[in-house]
């Protein structure tokens, strides 16, 4: 058990680091939630990027490796590139969200409605 201001214990079974204790862990763990139970809002983003044009669809609570399998189908339905990002939110739980290069707002609605998804635009 992690003392208060102890860093590193040294004991029978060598060294142990309390400072990821000590500070309350890492970052929130994303939840996961049914592709019917999402309520993602797709929306235009440009500020902050250099006047370059986003499509950003959030919130998106899939695990990793099915939040990468569904971003690179809709890079590649779309002819496109993007990214995935985590986001740690103040008053919303914490999640991803996807991020396709160019203004593409119908055709990503289109795109995730139609695998199933409750999408809204704006």
């Amino acid at each position: 058990m992690a003392k208060k201001g102890l860093v590193f214990e040294l004991g029978p079974g060598g060294a142990k680091d309390h400072r990821a204790k000590d500070r309350g862990g890492g970052s929130r763990a994303i939840g996961e939630r049914p592709v019917d139970k999402h309520d993602l809002r797709v929306r235009r983003e440009k500020s902050g990027r250099r006047g370059k044009v986003v499509t950003v669809a959030a919130p998106l609570f899939l695990a990793e490796p099915a939040a990468k399998e569904l971003l690179a189908e809709l890079r590649k339905a779309l002819g496109t590139g993007g990214s995935l990002k985590a986001v740690a939110a103040g008053r919303q739980p914490a999640h991803r969200q996807l991020e396709l290069q160019g203004d593409r707002v119908p055709e990503v609605v289109a795109a995730l409605e139609a695998r199933g998804f409750r999408v809204r635009a704006g």
